[in-house]
């Protein structure tokens, strides 16, 4: 899986935390905090995956003068 598709699927799975959450009663607040939970744990290592892998390497390929760099831009 590259890079954007891993975004995407993250994307994905964190919306459909909160469809979830949207749907919950305060009666499951067992259920809910441990979604909140598990949402934090994901956008805190879906953050760092941008910061540390898709920023930079989108960067480095905007910075890129070369045909293969303005390729890749389209």
């Amino acid at each position: 899986m590259d890079i954007i598709e891993a975004l995407k699927e993250d994307h994905k799975k964190v919306k459909a935390m909160f469809e979830v959450l949207e749907k919950s009663t305060t009666a499951a607040s067992k259920k809910r905090v441990e979604l909140l939970g598990q949402l934090e744990a994901d956008l805190r290592r879906h953050m760092k995956f941008e910061e540390e892998v898709f920023y930079p390497a989108i960067k480095a390929v905007a910075h890129d003068t070369t045909s293969k760099g303005v390729a890749a831009r389209g």
